[in-house]
């Protein structure tokens, strides 16, 4: 389940307010393993985000089917816009800590990449405190 995941990852525990809203997600086109990787960077990064705020912390996660389309949207909360150039950017990281170099600060990239690969698209915004992701991807054709 989706909400033990983010209660393994602290979200409970860090106080942050979540919601789920889930379709079925049989159609998709996607391999299960690149379902859980897609939604695993776009959680991992929710909540790494809200660890930035004190107060206000929340998680939303939809996803919707229209028209043989999935779009998987996750939104949380994010502090001030990151002030280094090409930071906070659509998919440019902000995060500093390359100790491992391998794949840190690329989910959203990876997320991308992935959706591209099946004809999709991703659009990130930052407005007002709020971070915005949205995957595009297209169903199977009947």
């Amino acid at each position: 389940k989706l909400e033990d995941f983010l209660d393994a990852g602290g979200a409970k525990r860090e106080r942050i307010q979540v919601e789920v809203s889930l379709c079925d997600l049989t159609s998709l086109t996607l391999r299960p393993h690149e379902i859980c990787g897609l939604l695993g960077n776009l959680l991992d990064n929710a909540l790494e985000a809200n660890l930035q705020v004190k107060e206000g912390r929340f998680l939303r996660v939809t996803c919707r089917d229209r028209s043989g389309w999935y779009y998987v949207k996750v939104e949380n909360a994010l502090g001030k816009k990151p002030e280094r150039e090409g930071a906070g950017t659509a998919l440019e990281s902000s995060k500093t800590d390359r100790r491992n170099r391998v794949g840190h600060g690329l989910g959203l990239r990876s997320v991308e990449r992935l959706a591209h690969r099946y004809g999709g698209q991703l659009a990130a915004d930052y407005s007002d405190g709020e971070f915005r992701v949205v995957v595009r991807l297209e169903g199977k054709r009947e």
